[in-house]
């Protein structure tokens, strides 16, 4: 496939270089060349589909499965049309998103959430039934108030088929329930994300 994954400007690409860059500069190359309407983003996906086919015949070329053709490919050679498939994608993701970058770390979130893998991170299932703040009512001022989270986990507790959030949504048809799970998604993301800690900005010294 390696002739037909987004080709690379004539300058080449520096290998220190943010993979993100090096991919918008193909996209910039290919859209001064190709133009930028629905057709090229069809060609854009098609090219994905014959990318797996290269995959396909350099793995097939390690097995040496063909007994006329032998073993032809070694595993690098399946890595490298990977590589192709790669970059094919992230090219094309450009067409259907205006952040490919966020859009591809907020999937890695949710598909890593889903498993219960990422590292040190309970998925929001697993946070979400650790809330159990009771609702309390002011008697004298006829007052009641609420933890969203605990009153959303109360709520879905006979559900199942769910890890994240966005697994939850279909399953409620409640809108009060629904405008809880808003609320403890952006709670969940707060309290789960790791912080940056920044040092704070060394003073100069004042000089007579």
């Amino acid at each position: 496939m390696t002739d037909t994954a987004a080709p690379t400007p004539a300058s080449g690409a520096d290998p220190a270089d943010d993979v993100w860059e090096q991919i918008a500069r193909q996209v910039a190359w290919l859209d001064h060349h190709n133009g930028a309407g629905e057709h090229e983003s069809a060609m854009r996906l098609m090219k994905l589909s014959e990318g797996v086919g290269e995959v396909m015949r350099a793995y097939t070329g390690t097995t040496g499965h063909n007994p006329r053709k032998g073993v032809t490919h070694e595993r690098s050679d399946v890595a490298d049309e990977l590589c192709d498939v790669v970059v094919t994608a992230l090219v094309a993701l450009h067409r259907f998103t205006d952040d490919p970058r966020a859009h591809l770390d907020r999937h890695l979130v949710r598909l890593t959430d889903r498993l219960g893998v990422r590292s040190g991170r309970p998925t929001f299932r697993q946070w979400l039934t650790a809330q159990n703040q009771p609702g309390r009512w002011n008697a004298a001022t006829g007052v009641g108030t609420f933890h969203g989270p605990s009153a959303l986990n109360r709520g879905t507790r006979t559900l199942t088929g769910w890890t994240t959030a966005e697994d939850l949504r279909p399953l409620l048809d409640d809108r009060h329930l629904l405008l809880l799970l808003d609320d403890a998604a952006q709670e969940y993301e707060h309290a789960t994300t790791p912080r940056l800690a920044f040092r704070p900005a060394p003073t100069q010294e004042t000089r007579p």
